[in-house]
């Protein structure tokens, strides 16, 4: 498999470190947007146990998927909202990718005159493309960091039983839900 450099998988004229920091900006926005959609759903859940309103919190899952669609009734599972995000990011990012090469000298006819017919979609897709395929490597690992705070927030006697398992028993449900 042929490996490219860096500024032959964007447009002419764009910096590669540009597209690098905007990547890194939005996974890092994204997972952070997630954080704070899951934390505020643990600190209702906190909040009622501390204030005496039930005896056992919220299973994970249920504060995984907290939020509902305005009018749907749908649960989102918050990181699979920023992933929804970054994939209309990511479209908009390949329009104006795909947009330069129209733009001032017309770059478009070299690039279809070049013998590599992948050149035009390589440097249009690249990292729209990565975006979304590190966000997907960061979605476990939010996971795991959603589930330690909620052990770690909730006291032990007011967990419900067996979270764990009903947490993968629900993931499947929220996502064909999404769909």
């Amino acid at each position: 498999m042929k490996r490219y450099r860096r500024d032959q998988l964007v447009p002419p004229g764009v910096e590669p470190a540009s597209s690098t920091i905007t990547l890194g900006l939005a996974v890092t926005g994204m997972s952070f947007y997630s954080l704070i959609l899951f934390a505020r759903n643990l600190n209702i859940a906190a909040s009622t146990i501390r204030f005496g309103v039930e005896r056992r919190a919220a299973p994970f899952i249920d504060l995984v998927s907290g939020g509902k669609l305005e009018g749907s009734g749908a649960p989102i599972y918050t990181p699979v909202f920023g992933l929804s995000f970054l994939v209309i990011l990511a479209a908009v990012q390949t329009f104006l990718n795909y947009r330069r090469f129209r733009q001032g000298s017309q770059t478009i006819y070299l690039m279809r005159r070049l013998p590599d017919k992948w050149e035009l979609p390589r440097r249009c897709l690249a990292f729209p493309l990565l975006t979304i395929w590190v966000y997907l490597l960061a979605i476990p690992l939010l996971t795991l960091i959603f589930y330690l705070m909620y052990r770690f927030t909730i006291p032990a006697a007011n967990l419900p039983p067996d979270q764990w398992s009903a947490f993968w028993q629900g993931v499947p449900l929220i996502l064909l839900r999404l769909l």
